[in-house]
């Protein structure tokens, strides 16, 4: 009889277990991450950089979380597939480089607001960006766009090197019409960046320049 009542409660509890876990919504930062280590999702390898693009941008998921390089990053598979954050859903949260490199990010796009961060921070809160270098970017795109970041808003941006990288700027008209009238902002760093510090930062043996087309 003890044995038998015994044996109900084991297989209860595996029950009771079975079920709570199925109840258990699962993240997609379980999925594409891992579990948070300190505070961080860790990144890895360049394909945790096309999810982390992807979810941001089309759900707006890990608002306000915080993400660490543990390795370089070589984004030359995956040409077109990285913006981190759009004027729809920002990146918000901390990126720490943590002194890794990204290199290879390449893409053209018609998308305006373009680079490694599309669109990042909003006035709500602070958005940090840091201890990263990008290597060997190349990038087209028209209007708004940086190689690390197309337009910042209350963004720290620190310990960010740009270096060996190229963001073409192209549009119709003529370079007075472009500078003035349509309000073409690109850098090496930063297209356009509002209520934005940037600290010990480099941009070495980059080039920026603008294409024209047609007008």
């Amino acid at each position: 009889m003890i044995k038998r009542m015994i044996s109900s409660v084991l297989i209860l509890s595996v029950l009771l277990s079975i079920i709570s876990t199925a109840a258990m919504p699962v993240y997609a930062a379980d999925q594409y991450f891992g579990d948070l280590v300190d505070g961080y999702y860790l990144i890895d390898e360049a394909v945790d950089l096309v999810n982390l693009s992807q979810q941001i941008n089309e759900t707006g998921t890990y608002a306000g979380a915080k993400f660490k390089l543990v390795s370089d990053i070589d984004l030359s598979a995956y040409k077109d597939q990285v913006c981190i954050g759009n004027e729809d859903f920002p990146f918000r949260g901390e990126f720490d480089g943590n002194g890794h490199t990204i290199k290879g990010l390449a893409a053209e796009t018609n998308d305006s607001r373009f680079g490694l961060f599309g669109v990042a921070g909003t006035t709500e809160s602070v958005t940090v960006i840091k201890n990263l270098t990008i290597e060997g970017a190349n990038l087209k795109a028209p209007r708004i766009a940086g190689i690390l970041a197309g337009e910042t808003e209350n963004v720290h941006i620190s310990n960010v090197t740009v270096r060996d990288s190229s963001l073409e700027m192209w549009t119709k008209g003529s370079i007075i019409e472009l500078v003035t009238a349509m309000g073409i902002q690109g850098g090496g760093l930063v297209g356009y960046a509002k209520n934005t510090k940037i600290y010990n930062c480099e941009s070495n043996n980059n080039k920026v320049f603008v294409d024209t087309v047609g007008g």
